[in-house]
């Protein structure tokens, strides 16, 4: 199975790391586990994707929270993985999704 993981921009953050090494299948590959395809935007995702990991450094998307409600509003189901929040900035309960789980650092 293929799992889909929008990085949004800007990629490479220190705090992404772990999720990096995580999602990378470099570190591990067990017969049968999942291969992550990633993508730098919402765009590239096929049409047939069930649902994502979103990947979202909210420093740089506290003014965004619509966008990324619209953007993922048509997806089944939902892994948000935020990161860089130290500030307490971003809303994370706007986020909106019937079938989500959120994981922020």
């Amino acid at each position: 199975m293929i799992i889909n993981v929008v990085w949004l921009p800007p990629e490479n953050q220190w705090d992404q790391y772990t999720f990096q090494l995580l999602f990378n299948n470099r570190k591990w590959l067990p017969v049968g586990s999942y291969v992550f395809a990633h993508h730098k935007s919402f765009d590239t995702v096929p049409n047939l994707a069930r649902g994502i990991i979103l990947v979202v450094p909210h420093k740089y998307y506290v003014e965004k929270v619509d966008w990324i409600n619209q953007s993922v509003e048509k997806y089944k189901w939902l892994l948000y993985v935020g990161t860089g929040n130290e500030e307490a900035e971003f809303p994370i309960e706007q986020i909106v999704h019937p079938n989500k789980i959120v994981y922020y650092t």
